[in-house]
């Protein structure tokens, strides 16, 4: 779940969206507005989750604000098995250099800078099992 972005560099009559996607498979990508639930099914542990925050001002214009790339075997390895309303800045530009794949290291440092960083991109984000 995507509860809510920020920072992002809106014009007049623009309205946020949000996209996700398992880059491991070969699913389509699934947009919503922010605050309503994704299911995605049979995440495997070596997938990379893909968000990206979106702002159109009419159903066939959108321009891409920000792109987060969430390696779940890197939540594990930094003790987490969910996210829960946790800030997450995103890289404003997707053709930046790093963010092809974070390193360990980076994701732990966009998890720090989402509650720091006051006008960067960011989403706040809950992510969990089905069942928990």
């Amino acid at each position: 779940l995507c509860h809510e972005v920020r920072g992002m560099d809106l014009s007049p009559g623009e309205q946020v969206s949000v996209s996700l996607r398992d880059l491991t498979r070969s699913d389509p990508e699934k947009e919503t507005m922010p605050g309503r639930a994704w299911e995605l099914r049979q995440v495997r542990s070596e997938a990379v989750l893909q968000l990206r925050a979106w702002a159109s001002s009419s159903p066939d214009s959108r321009r891409q604000l920000g792109e987060l790339r969430l390696p779940i075997a890197q939540l594990r390895a930094l003790g987490l098995n969910m996210l829960y309303q946790t800030w997450i800045t995103l890289d404003p530009d997707p053709e930046m250099p790093g963010s092809q794949g974070l390193g360990l290291g980076d994701l732990e440092q966009k998890m720090n800078d989402g509650s720091r960083q006051l006008f960067q991109p960011k989403v706040c984000l809950s992510l969990c099992k089905a069942e928990d």
